[in-house]
């Protein structure tokens, strides 16, 4: 339907010429026999015959922000997916809502990691702002660890400042690990409640 996906201007868009295409949302992630599209939610579809097995409608995009919200992921039987400052857990088969987050009141949720018994999400970050063509950071930042099985919250991290970099998460050390401004921060997994950094180590910027 018209306006039912929204657009982004075109990264070949001429000054001139403000052609509009889906390149401000994630990309459709294959699995097996379905492909699921994330275009105004989740969806998806059978890819042999074209058939929608099931869809979910939620808002997966910023009207002004390219790419802000996280890439869906699929493990094994579970598809999970964020937007509107939701993270979802969704069966793969049926589509059915296995749980949902309470909503995050401010911030962008704009990366999903699935790791062991937990899942953790990315707030906030730098994003590409189509009007003055230029990145700006959206903030609040910070990481939240949600438990697997059920969606409830399990601890939340808000000391980032400056920025904040993509997680990177090692389970042989039950770390999430990330920088911002002006810190490498280590956060310890297996934490409760309001945590902060098990280490910092300061970050340098190099010398050009």
């Amino acid at each position: 339907k018209a306006a039912e996906i929204p657009l982004h201007l075109a990264d070949n868009a001429g000054t001139f010429y403000a052609r509009m295409d889906l390149s401000g949302h994630q990309d459709p992630i294959i699995d097996g026999n379905l492909v699921f599209f994330p275009f105004s939610g989740v969806a998806a579809f059978d890819l042999a015959t074209g058939e929608m097995k099931w869809s979910h409608e939620f808002r997966t995009a910023h009207k002004t922000y390219k790419k802000a919200y996280a890439p869906i992921i699929v493990e094994g039987d579970m598809v999970y997916a964020t937007g509107g400052g939701v993270v979802y857990a969704i069966n793969k088969t049926n589509g059915e809502i296995k749980w949902q987050t309470e909503r995050v009141k401010s911030g962008l949720i704009a990366q999903l990691i699935v790791a062991d018994d937990m899942v953790l999400a990315r707030l906030g970050g730098n994003f590409f702002n189509q009007g003055g063509k230029a990145f700006v950071l959206d903030k609040p930042l910070g990481v939240t660890a949600y438990n697997k099985a059920d969606g409830t919250n399990l601890w939340q991290y808000k000391g980032a400042s400056g920025g904040i970099t993509n997680l990177v998460y090692l389970p042989e050390l039950h770390a999430v690990f990330f920088a911002d401004a002006s810190k490498l921060i280590g956060i310890d997994s297996q934490s409760t409640g309001q945590v902060k950094e098990a280490f910092t180590l300061p970050v340098k910027s190099p010398a050009w």
